[in-house]
């Protein structure tokens, strides 16, 4: 498979910039990558891997190349790297694609797609969190997401919970390294329901990932594939205690969140300095319980804005008819 791949633009670096190397993917959305950079501009990261994917028709060959030169010239000193697919790979092979190339060079970095904003907290806590939980095979992975608006149990600056979160995150080339660009080993794995026993005490939890994993839609995205290899690895996600990292991707030019639900757009919070770290690493029950109850509330809160919607443009059609 061959890709455009180039080197160390922009060598100079400052030393107040940030060290961490920061990997995005991008692809046809220009204004919510132009959002992206401002949001990396306060944090100035010395060393950025960009990851495209090529357009799927000849139509959108200008707008993947208007996107793709956004980072020809950054606003601050830092090495840019660049994976560029001249074809459409799709979510699945670019994104898998995109990380083994980065982890050619690299043993830990941040990842951000085009539609995840985060704040300038994020990078510092994940940072932490590397270098902190490097050798601590128990974690996975960093997440900078938090939807759990009771947040019951979250006494400390981050916690421990079941399941990773990808709108912005972080991890070790030793837990990619792991990770299966296939459902097929989760599939024939005789000890796969005990594996979801042991993360999810519900019943119903436990039959909606079944639902899911044996969908056509886990079946072409990357991120189901290194969910279920934290169940088969038995790793846990690190969360932060507010949200860090908003996602503005609903839309035309989505794959898949045409629809704005209640997860889009969510606020982020800046979080406190100095971290307070966790005495023990172990799931934390209590909020993993009190975010299963925020998720279904947002759920239904998404669905309810939907109908009112639909609601009123079909109000609007009467009025038009009128």
């Amino acid at each position: 498979m061959k890709y455009l791949s180039v080197r160390s633009q922009n060598l100079e670096t400052s030393s107040n910039s940030f060290g961490v190397p920061v990997v995005l993917f991008i692809f046809n959305r220009l204004e919510s990558t132009r959002q992206l950079i401002s949001a990396l501009e306060p944090v100035r990261p010395s060393n950025i891997y960009v990851v495209a994917d090529g357009p799927r028709s000849e139509s959108e060959e200008g707008i993947c190349n208007a996107t793709r030169e956004l980072f020809e010239n950054l606003p601050w000193p830092c090495k840019v790297h660049k994976n560029f697919s001249p074809t459409n790979l799709g979510l699945l092979r670019r994104l898998t694609s995109g990380i083994d190339w980065v982890f050619e060079s690299e043993d830990k970095a941040i990842f951000l797609e085009d539609d995840c904003i985060p704040n300038s907290s994020f990078f510092y806590y994940t940072e932490q969190c590397l270098s902190r939980y490097e050798n601590d095979y128990q974690i996975g992975m960093i997440s900078g997401n938090n939807f759990n608006i009771f947040n019951l149990g979250m006494t400390e600056s981050y916690t421990f919970s079941n399941l990773p979160r990808i709108w912005g995150w972080a991890t070790w080339k030793t837990r990619w390294a792991k990770n299966q660009n296939s459902l097929e080993e989760w599939k024939v794995n005789p000890n796969s329901p005990s594996l979801l026993k042991e993360r999810f005490p519900s019943l119903s939890q436990r039959n909606h990932w079944k639902e899911i994993l044996s969908s056509k839609t886990a079946q072409e995205n990357w991120d189901y594939q290194w969910v279920t290899r934290h169940f088969t690895e038995g790793w846990l996600s690190i969360v932060p205690k507010v949200n860090l990292v908003r996602n503005i991707g609903s839309g035309e030019h989505a794959t898949h969140t045409k629809v704005e639900d209640a997860f889009m757009n969510y606020p982020t919070y800046e979080l406190d300095f100095p971290l307070l770290h966790p005495r023990e690493t172990d799931v934390n029950r209590l909020w993993n319980a009190s975010e299963l109850w925020s998720l279904r509330l947002l759920i239904w809160l998404g669905e309810f804005s939907q109908a009112i919607r639909l609601l009123r443009w079909l109000l609007s059609l009467g009025k038009s008819d009128a």
